[in-house]
């Protein structure tokens, strides 16, 4: 039982180095995108790898990423810049409806506590 499941030719052995190639692969990626301008070559080749890994290529993973990753860089960048750009521009623009709803108002308090104070001072009719 111990041997065949053990056998570097058995189910277990192959499925165990998948899992270790695709460990591999995101370490790879995640190291090469640090930078977060390089984020689209990373993912570029880390799919090219994929692609290869799910058609049997398994050998020589960390070298097919980098030569995949200097294959791609250029249509890649060229497509993730204008993508991170908008990230920013959203990221900046989330940051400045935050501000506006919680900068603190006249009394030193956020405004949507301020408003809500406010509205709830008035006095509602629940039967006439």
């Amino acid at each position: 039982m111990f041997r065949s499941l053990f056998d570097p030719n058995s189910a277990f052995f192959r499925g165990m180095e998948r899992v270790w190639t695709l460990v591999v692969l995101n370490v790879l990626w995640v190291l090469c995108s640090l930078p977060v301008v390089t984020i689209g070559p990373s993912t570029a080749a880390l799919y090219q790898v994929l692609g290869k890994v799910i058609q049997g290529e398994d050998s020589h993973t960390a070298r097919k990423f980098f030569a995949a990753w200097r294959e791609n860089f250029k249509c890649a960048l060229l497509v993730w810049l204008p993508m991170l750009a908008v990230l920013v521009l959203c990221a900046i623009n989330t940051a400045g409806m935050l501000w506006f709803i919680v900068r603190p108002g006249k009394d030193n308090r956020p405004v949507y506590e301020a408003t809500r104070e406010a509205s709830s001072d008035k006095p509602t009719k629940v039967c006439s």
